[in-house]
């Protein structure tokens, strides 16, 4: 009996050992589980604080970039501001010479016109002569054409002569 009861407790005590073999490998599984998110929270947590990093570095580009930017645009508004300074100065002095220029131009335009009229009346009267020039050859284009048939006319009335006289001897 007693190696009964022996052999009732080391059953009672394998099985309390199974118990707490299942109870330590189901732990063992969740520690392995939380281990592996913990491993994989671990690297998405690095890889955006990657990906952060380079977002930094980009923005600090891009801020950079627009500094000097914002630097050459001031630089060519200074540049444009000084030019239109100019301009209005060059403005006033042609504006003044204009004024000055007036009083000269009445005159100007007095004596162009005068000369003008001058001009289309020359120019009107070479027409005019041109025109009758062109007459002047027609009428003698035309003489020559007569002079030329009169010649070859009495050229042949020669030849005719001629030609009878042969015929006649």
């Amino acid at each position: 009996m007693e190696t009964l009861r022996e052999l009732k407790d080391l059953r009672n005590q394998a099985a309390n050992w199974a118990r707490e073999k299942k109870s330590l490998e189901s732990q063992l599984d969740r520690a392995k589980r939380q281990a592996a998110e913990a491993e994989s929270a671990a690297r998405s947590t690095e890889s955006q604080a990657r990906e952060l990093a380079k977002a930094d570095s980009r923005a600090e580009r891009d801020r950079r970039a627009a500094e000097a930017e914002v630097r050459a645009r001031d630089v060519r508004l200074q540049r444009a501001l000084e030019e239109v300074e100019r301009y209005k100065q060059l403005l006033n002095e042609v504006r003044a010479q204009e004024r000055d220029a007036k009083g000269s131009a009445a005159q100007d335009t007095g004596r162009l016109l005068t000369e003008n009229r001058k001009l289309e009346r020359q120019r009107s009267e070479l027409i005019t002569a041109f025109k009758k020039q062109l007459k002047l050859i027609e009428v003698l284009k035309r003489q020559k054409v007569h002079l030329e048939a009169a010649r070859a006319l009495q050229f042949s009335e020669e030849e005719f002569l001629k030609t009878l006289e042969m015929g006649a001897t």
